[in-house]
């Protein structure tokens, strides 16, 4: 017995000085109010879609997680009905009296509101692709009368407007993609003969025009990613292709003439990545400084690897790809072929085009996956983590026990804490992993004592355990 209480005695001793990090566990934030889709950091708090379809406000706390307007937001099945500028938020609503309207908040509920009635009456005006220029946003939407064209708001009622009517009529010429480039809103829209073409826009109907011309049996893919002077996207014509555009007819081609296989693009440290055929090698991992001849296979591996969902978190590739013991995991690249290699030292794997992308906080890169259990089964979808300085992969927790999904989505580091949507037995909630170190820690009223020192007198009191137990054990 006294060995035994010695022992537990010296262990708590070391454990109560060493302080070691724990695992990080998911703390639920409020589980009477569920979380459905996205999350946004605005301000001091943090916002999303919960019950009913309504806009909530979370402070991080139980107490602070709240409803902050009762109208409904639509959910989509991608992230993108709310979109964050600065420290707004725009999205479309229903009031259940304007219908679809655009509205905006900055996550009060004085500062949550219709920005404009654009299409009176219920129907509703359907905005989307909300983009900041020059201060000015733009956004698409149909006020009844022009159909689907670009408007412009100065973040009144009053300075919300179409801003230019680029095929006069009910039609609308339907711009799609807008992305900011050179300064210029860049987007592809239908002319008067309903064509589609690549328009540039500042704003102003005497400065938006067209630029050029896009092959008619090219269906595009949103969204367009910058990388110097050109726009990359995903063409369809008619299979899947990397595309190279500079807003003109003759700078529209295929980057490479390799079929994309359920693949994304990313730009990530200066160059554009994709997963794409290498006949016979099958799909690889394809690297682009955006120029034809400066595309290629960052690495010719084993046929079959098949990367998917590459993510760019911290400066670095991450993504999914088969392994030589036939699962997919986690994959590691620094742009390198010899930096670019599989990390994970279990079997997992994550379905293709899950909203939940590689995220880092602090030294672990956090990401959804199922561990394969044997050949023919798995585990839930739950929330896995990597040590990247160390290396390994770990589940997190299992937050909806057994085979079923938690499904953990839209990370979101805020203030030092680390934010994700998750589902239990009873509906989805709002969860935080709080850092290990507090972020900006209270100043100690007196100088603390130097970690050496605190270290020395550790030892000490180690040592005066270790003699006082060895007394104790050799008394009769």
């Amino acid at each position: 017995m006294k060995k035994i209480g010695f022992a537990v005695l010296v262990m708590s001793a070391l454990t109560s000085v060493s302080m070691s990090a724990s695992a990080q566990t998911p703390v639920l934030v409020n589980d009477q109010i569920h979380a459905l889709g996205e999350l946004h950091a605005l301000g001091q708090n943090l916002i999303f879609i919960g019950d009913n379809s309504a806009l909530y406000v979370s402070d991080g706390t139980s107490a602070g997680t709240k409803l902050l307007s009762n109208i409904q937001i639509p959910l989509y099945p991608v992230p993108g009905s709310i979109a964050q500028i600065g420290q707004l938020a725009y999205f479309q609503a229903n009031d259940g009296t304007h219908g679809n309207e655009p509205w905006v908040t900055d996550g009060t509920q004085a500062g949550t509101h219709m920005l404009a009635d654009v299409n009176p009456g219920p129907s509703g005006s359907n905005p989307s692709q909300f983009i900041e220029l020059n201060g000015r946003i733009f956004f698409v939407a149909n006020d009844g009368v022009h159909g689907a064209e670009l408007w412009v708001s100065d973040g009144t009622q009053a300075g919300t407007e179409l801003a230019v009517d680029i095929r006069p009529g009910q039609a609308g010429s339907g711009p799609y993609g807008m992305t900011v480039f050179h300064g210029l809103l860049f987007f592809a829209a239908a002319g008067n003969g309903g064509s589609f073409a690549w328009w540039k826009s500042d704003g102003t109907p005497a400065g938006t025009i067209q630029t050029g011309d896009i092959p008619p049996t090219l269906s595009i893919g949103a969204p367009f990613l910058a990388l110097n002077d050109a726009l990359y996207f995903i063409g369809q014509d008619p299979g899947n292709f990397v595309w190279h555009t500079d807003g003109t007819t003759s700078g529209t081609y295929k980057l490479v003439n390799s079929p994309l296989t359920n693949s994304n693009l990313v730009v990530c440290a200066g160059h554009l990545y994709f997963g794409a055929s290498d006949a016979p090698n099958g799909i690889q991992l394809w690297q682009s400084d955006g120029s034809q001849a400066g595309t290629h296979v960052l690495l010719e591996t084993t046929p079959g690897r098949s990367p998917y969902d590459i993510n760019c978190a911290g400066g670095e590739l991450y993504f999914w790809a088969r392994s030589n013991d036939g699962f997919n995991d986690v994959w590691h690249s620094d742009g390198t072929p010899a930096g670019t290699r599989s990390i994970t030292n279990v079997p997992v794997f994550s379905p293709p085009q899950y909203n939940a992308n590689f995220s880092r906080f602090e030294a672990n890169i956090f990401f959804a996956a199922r561990a394969s259990l044997d050949a023919n089964t798995s585990s839930g979808l739950e929330l896995w983590a990597l040590d990247s300085s160390a290396g390994g992969a770990h589940q997190v927790a299992d937050l909806n026990p057994g085979s079923a999904d938690s499904s953990p989505e839209y990370f979101t580091n805020f203030r030092g804490t680390f934010f994700f949507l998750a589902s239990k037995a009873n509906g989805r909630f709002l969860w935080r992993i709080d850092a290990s170190t507090p972020p900006n820690p209270p100043v100690p009223p007196n100088p603390p004592v130097p970690a050496t020192a605190l270290g020395t007198w550790a030892h000490i009191f180690i040592f005066l355990l270790l003699a006082v137990g060895a007394w104790a054990y050799r008394r009769p």
